[in-house]
């Protein structure tokens, strides 16, 4: 009996590789990069019968231009409040409702719905201890479809927060100064990646002063009155945005002392991450945790077919190291184009686990061809043993 394979044998075995190979890798794109999207339309849309402006699906609105305004803003250190009049679509819900970025920090202000909860936050920046993000929680005080008014005053480097004229006590402060405001608004999602709300922005105010306990009541009732006709002279704001227009892509500042908002054509992130570093994106939860199971097993079969393909077919003298190589490279290309899609995000800690996962399906295919080539071996010693 010959110890050759029959080389029609073996051309069909080399075309099942490299056929296999392809279209691992194909599926492999195809979940690294759906749907696709490099243009999104803009899912904001006016209420129509009523004032407000309706954030669904993949919804955005945001400055013509940074918050500059001496008005606003005389000095960075210049007491300040914010009011902003809203409506959740779900006590479930997740994302940012409102943000204010720059170029030197882009993620400088947010207020975002975490389930029933309103999450504040702020880069802190101390000479001592650098840039750090901080957060403070408003436990509890959202319910689906029911309007909210959120208050933030500060003075003195002090914050105090309201929620619908009541006070929410909270010890931990984020030392947020009137500068901070100084930057692009940003409505319905993050500054920096695709983190969308749904729900329902009525109105938005901020003050060049601090707003005591009775005027955050008086405030409260004047929003929830059912005529906002005279709003601007019962909160003498430095900028107002009660979003009457209910028609069209601007939404105006009342006062003509801040920049106006627009709503864009497509749905894009003011400043997307590109290749965000792994410890940025680091998080303890159990999401986190199954995203990198997801993207190191998904990567297991591309690992093996490649290792197979550069082994059997193209007969490489180390085909594991090159076959980990091209896993990066494919997630290396997944990434780079993830910047340029709203929908989709940009970091390294993709880079890792995908290489890992080539590595481990590397491992998987050198393991079991050698356990099958040693039982070929004892089976028949005189067999030709093929490249690994």
């Amino acid at each position: 009996m010959s110890n050759a394979m029959d080389p029609r044998v073996t051309s069909l075995w080399k075309a099942a590789i490299i056929a296999a190979t392809v279209v691992v890798l194909c599926i492999t794109l195809l979940a690294g990069l759906w749907p696709f999207a490099f243009h999104v339309r803009n899912g904001a849309t006016w209420l129509g019968n009523a004032n407000g402006l309706a954030f669904a699906r993949f919804a955005t609105a945001r400055g013509t231009s940074p918050f500059e305004s001496r008005d606003l803003c005389p000095s960075p250190d210049n007491p300040f409040a914010l009011e902003l009049w809203f409506e959740p679509d779900s006590a479930s819900g997740y994302g940012t409702i409102l943000a204010i970025g720059n170029a030197t920090y882009p993620e400088n202000f947010s207020i975002r719905q975490s389930l029933g909860d309103i999450e504040v936050g702020h880069v802190l920046k101390s000479p001592r201890a650098g840039e750090r993000a901080r957060r403070v929680f408003l436990d509890d005080v959202l319910a689906a479809h029911k309007k909210a008014l959120l208050t933030l005053t500060t003075e003195t480097g002090k914050t105090q927060y309201y929620v619908d004229g009541r006070r929410i006590p909270r010890s931990k402060d984020l030392a947020i100064q009137c500068g901070d405001l100084k930057g692009t608004l940003i409505l319905g999602t993050s500054t920096v990646s695709n983190d969308v709300w749904s729900g329902t922005i009525l109105g938005i105010a901020a003050y060049n002063r601090a707003l005591t306990a009775d005027e955050v009541k008086r405030h409260f009732a004047a929003w929830n009155a059912p005529n906002t006709d005279g709003l601007e002279l019962s909160l003498q704001p430095a900028a107002l945005y009660p979003f009457v227009e209910r028609t069209g892509s601007m939404i105006r500042d009342a006062q003509s002392n801040a920049p106006t908002i627009e709503i864009p054509k497509n749905y894009t992130i003011l400043r997307k991450r590109f290749l965000q570093p792994f410890w940025e994106e680091f998080s303890w939860d159990r999401a986190y945790a199954i995203d990198l199971a997801v993207n190191v097993i998904g990567f297991v079969p591309l690992g093996i077919c490649a290792t197979m393909l550069l082994a059997r077919v193209l007969g490489v003298s180390r085909p594991a190291a090159l076959s980990i190589l091209l896993c990066f490279g494919t997630s290396l290309l997944i990434e780079v184009t993830q910047a340029y899609m709203p929908l989709r995000y940009s970091g390294t800690t993709d880079l890792i686990t995908n290489t890992c996962g080539g590595a481990i399906g590397a491992g998987i295919y050198q393991i079991a061809f050698r356990g099958l080539v040693g039982k070929r071996q004892s089976a028949n010693p005189g067999a030709i043993r093929l490249p690994s």
